[in-house]
């Protein structure tokens, strides 16, 4: 177990503490260029010990990202999402007039739905609104150390279903037909984590639950589980438990996934607001007993796959009868997004494809590559410039 070092004690930058529970803001420090090893290990000591940490200013380029990235972890590829032209572990979340996040996006571990979920988020802000668009991390390991023994006593040792099915629906995935939705199930089916893990590297206990992919309880009725986990999540939603960032260009967050969960704030519609995202993997499945827990060796290798984020994961195989039609509202849908520019009906139907909670980001890079090819046409080749760029 690694013990985490007092503020006044970090000799290569500054930290301000952002909140009473979690967050602080590093200053004197640029994570561009080759950072020597002892200041990267001095901020990995800060992260552990804040959870959430930020920086301003940051003179990063999308190749100083990508590289950070890979001096504290191994990347995960981007897998379904859209990503960075030369960077395939780099996502790109933009939304603007033409597409907005959505307000019932709700706090979350991020891949909790994985088998083994990424350990660690780098998020970058491009171009963000002079107003709204925060984010709000909250710790976990407070949460749980809030609740009275006997409920603590009761929490350990159960264990949660994490699901796309809770957050991300059948209607949600897919508005006009399961397909979507089935298929998006099949590449990433639920998995089991316990309710109360313990940090492999501090050794404290949190809560590793969220109200958006929580889908159950397994040792509970369902009306239990449903109580039982409306209750934890309210808590996250309490002030002494969570920090709130406002962004500004060049802003960057760098936050652990095993024991905080974040949402972000739909406040800012329509202004424009563009982040670049790398996820970090981690080697071990969330444990009460991490040091007995599972592990796989990911440090040899450069970025892992999505897939591989599960052991075996199914692939999700299009049916006989999933035959293309053209959605003509749909087409048009697609037509009004951006005046001067018109979608094949080919390319409509691979739109249409792809689920609803990734189709604006999808529309975007694909309305970005026509801009940068000439094309006032969205067709099949330029579908095929996005994808290869994946």
């Amino acid at each position: 177990m690694n013990n985490t070092q007092p503020a006044d004690t970090y000799t290569h930058f500054t930290c301000t503490p952002l909140a009473g529970a979690l967050g602080a803001e590093l200053n004197g420090i640029q994570l561009n260029g080759k950072l020597p090893e002892e200041v990267v290990a001095e901020l990995g000591q800060a992260l552990l010990q804040y959870k959430v940490l930020f920086f301003r200013e940051q003179k990063m380029t999308d190749e100083d990202h990508a590289a950070f990235a890979q001096r504290v972890g191994t990347p995960v590829d981007a897998d379904f999402l859209p990503a960075l032209e030369g960077f395939p572990m780099m996502t790109r979340q933009r939304y603007d007039e033409n597409s907005r996040m959505g307000s019932d996006v709700s706090f979350h571990h991020d891949d909790s739905f994985h088998k083994y979920p990424t350990k660690m988020s780098l998020l970058r802000a491009i171009s963000v609104p002079d107003h709204g668009g925060d984010t709000i991390w909250v710790d976990m390991e407070k949460i749980l150390a809030s609740l009275s023994d006997s409920m603590q006593q009761f929490l350990e040792g159960k264990t949660v279903e994490h699901s796309l099915a809770k957050g991300f629906g059948r209607a949600m995935l897919e508005k006009s037909s399961g397909a979507t939705f089935d298929k998006m199930m099949l590449r990433s089916p639920a998995h089991h984590h316990p309710l109360v893990v313990r940090h492999p590297e501090t050794g404290v206990k949190a809560l590793y639950v969220s109200e958006l992919l929580a889908n159950r309880i397994n040792e509970l009725s369902q009306e239990e589980s449903d109580l039982l986990l409306k209750y934890i999540s309210q808590l996250a939603y309490r002030p002494e438990f969570s920090c709130r960032f406002h962004w500004e260009d060049g802003s960057v967050a760098w936050w652990d996934n095993r024991n905080t969960v974040h949402r972000g704030i739909d406040d800012f519609f329509p202004a424009l607001r563009v982040m670049n995202r790398v996820a970090i993997a981690d080697e071990q499945q969330p444990s009460l007993n991490p040091d007995q827990a599972p592990r796989r060796d990911i440090a040899h290798l450069d970025i892992v796959a999505c897939n591989s984020l599960d052991d075996e994961p199914a692939q999700a195989e299009a049916s006989e009868s999933d035959g293309p039609q053209v959605d003509t509202a749909f087409l048009n849908v697609l037509n009004s997004k951006k005046a001067g520019v018109s979608f094949t009906p080919e390319a409509s139907i691979r739109l249409k494809n792809i689920p609803i909670m990734f189709r604006d980001a999808a529309i975007s890079a694909v309305l970005d590559a026509a801009e940068k090819q000439g094309s006032t046409v969205v067709d099949d080749a330029i579908l095929d410039i996005v994808q290869g760029n994946r």
